[in-house]
């Protein structure tokens, strides 16, 4: 009975989009700390609340569900989506303007995932080869551009090679749900697995944590911390891309995967 509820509490944890959205506010801590910003508890809950209910919008409504999302929301987690608007909207009103119009933008491209885009019948997911970018793009413009709106936002060499970083670091990550959705995936999305195999995708991925880690060499200062931190980072993601499989087990990329940025997160913390 206690193993039931505990797997159910975990499920909901999971399908309601509240590890993602921590994955998410941990990359933007990730830039607060990596760039030496005040740590803006505001702007992280704002993250967090908007992921939960942009994740849950495109995973449960939409031409395009998610294959572990089922045909309908649960109540509970229905209930839970309407209920993360309340604090999204108090932490809303606590952020400047540009960071509510920029977040707005990315609703939108978030939300243009599953629904249709603008003229379009289809959505962005069904542009071949497009998937993969937008959720890096979405991704690297949350954690990367917003921490810094608040501030003067000078666009230096540190900021850019953050972003470039992320971008690629966000790409690699998907690469666990890109395998492991190729069963679901029709072929017009030429998703990276599909393109190019799966065993090449894992080369692929480590290839591109190499060059996140090698950008890490590029910022001044050079902080020794960062790096070697980063590297682990790197490593360890490198090992759950290398053992991705199209047969996962159900919580291998779901949790285990996206449990990484947590992870670099509060190894930045500690250390």
């Amino acid at each position: 009975m206690l193993r039931q509820t505990t797997k159910r509490l975990f499920d909901f944890y999971l399908n309601s989009s509240i590890h993602v959205a921590l994955a998410v506010s941990a990359f933007a801590a990730i830039t607060m700390i990596n760039l030496r910003l005040e740590i803006d508890l505001y702007l992280l809950f704002f993250i967090f609340f908007s992921t939960i209910i942009g994740y849950n919008i495109t995973k449960y409504t939409g031409s395009h569900q998610s294959p572990e999302a089922g045909t309908e929301p649960r109540q509970s987690i229905l209930i839970f989506s309407i209920l993360s608007t309340l604090p999204l909207l108090y932490f809303m009103f606590t952020q400047p303007l540009s960071i509510i119009i920029i977040s707005a933008l990315m609703g939108l491209i978030t939300i243009s995932y599953s629904w249709p885009f603008l003229w379009r019948r289809s959505n962005l997911r069904d542009i071949t080869s497009l998937k993969i970018f937008v959720i890096a793009f979405v991704w690297s413009v949350v954690t990367v551009i917003l921490p810094v709106l608040p501030g003067a936002l000078t666009f230096d060499i540190n900021l850019i090679i953050e972003f470039v970083q992320r971008f690629i670091f966000v790409l690699v990550l998907t690469l666990p749900f890109d395998i492991r959705d190729a069963r679901f995936d029709t072929y017009q999305l030429a998703t990276i697995p599909q393109v190019i195999g799966i065993k090449r995708s894992r080369v692929f991925g480590v290839f591109l944590l190499s060059i996140v880690v090698l950008f890490e060499f590029l910022k001044t200062p050079l902080l020794i911390d960062q790096a070697l931190i980063l590297a682990g980072i790197s490593i360890l993601t490198a090992f759950f891309v290398m053992r991705s499989v199209v047969k996962q087990t159900q919580y291998y990329a779901s949790f285990w995967v996206e449990s990484i940025p947590i992870i670099w997160c509060g190894l930045l913390i500690l250390f």
